[in-house]
């Protein structure tokens, strides 16, 4: 019986989880852009659970924006889930040390990409932690990662520096800049996702003309 009541209340607690809001406030859909020049963004998060990022009650470590070139925006779901890895390092504390092109207190992930370390070792080191591989670097150990999500985070890692036409950024406002993609795109999908604290994602995107 407690364990039937105990059921019930895991499946109500799941049930009751909404997936977050999120809002694109600027750019506008009517917005142009020229590639190279910084666009001013601003993203509001609402989550039932976790929060309003109005109220500075989400983490703005944890809001990730994404510009893509593109020629049409018929592969929206599978960028989203190419996003997925980048997600879950998001919902955890990766951010606090790690940026996707420049040293934060550890190496940037275009760092990491560019050594290609062996995968088994990398996630040896997320989940057990390390000393000396950068320096005095040092990379605390993450129990509470689970380890198929581990490898996930890892080979995104590992291919980073592989992805082309993309920026990245993280926080409800800022700025992101694009360069000329070598082929002809004349879009850019401006993208912003939140993963609540139970793994429930919320995504919104604005695509914008590119003026040549």
């Amino acid at each position: 019986m407690k364990l039937i009541c105990a059921l019930a209340l895991v499946i109500i607690f799941f049930q009751d989880n909404e997936p977050p809001k999120v809002s694109i406030i600027s750019p506008v859909t009517s917005a142009n852009y020229q590639w190279g020049t910084a666009l001013r963004y601003e993203v509001r998060v609402f989550d039932k659970e976790d929060g309003d990022s109005k109220y500075d009650e989400i983490n703005p470590a944890e809001v990730l924006v994404e510009a893509r070139a593109v020629s049409d925006t018929l592969q929206i779901k599978s960028y989203a889930k190419s996003r997925a890895p980048l997600q879950l390092m998001m919902s955890s504390n990766c951010m606090n040390c790690h940026t996707f092109c420049n040293k934060l207190i550890g190496p940037s992930f275009l760092e990491i990409s560019n050594k290609k370390k062996n995968a088994e070792e990398l996630v040896k080191h997320v989940k057990e932690g390390s000393k000396g591989v950068w320096g005095d670097v040092v990379m605390p150990s993450h129990p509470e990662l689970q380890l198929p999500d581990v490898e996930k985070m890892v080979q995104w890692i590992m291919h980073f520096s592989e992805q082309k036409d993309v920026e990245f950024a993280t926080g409800t406002t800022g700025s992101i800049r694009m360069q000329k993609p070598d082929a002809k795109k004349q879009k850019m999908l401006l993208t912003a996702t939140y993963l609540d604290h139970q793994k429930a994602p919320g995504e919104n995107h604005v695509v914008l003309d590119v003026e040549e």
